[in-house]
């Protein structure tokens, strides 16, 4: 019987470690999801800033 009542609260456990796994990997996931996104947006900027330059100095 107390094999039994371990061998739960041993799979409890790993369930338990293995949900923060999940957890914790859900939330790194997004944070690099963010991090791409504001750099693709910064770099975007920055291309487009240099388009218009390249524009002005076209035509002017």
């Amino acid at each position: 019987m107390r094999t039994e009542i371990r061998a739960d609260m041993r799979a409890e456990r790993e369930a338990e470690r293995e949900e923060d796994r999940v957890q914790m990997r859900a939330e790194i996931r997004a944070e690099l999801e963010q991090e791409i996104d504001r750099r693709i947006k910064a770099q975007l900027s920055a291309l487009m800033a240099t388009l218009q330059q390249g524009q002005f100095q076209a035509s002017g």
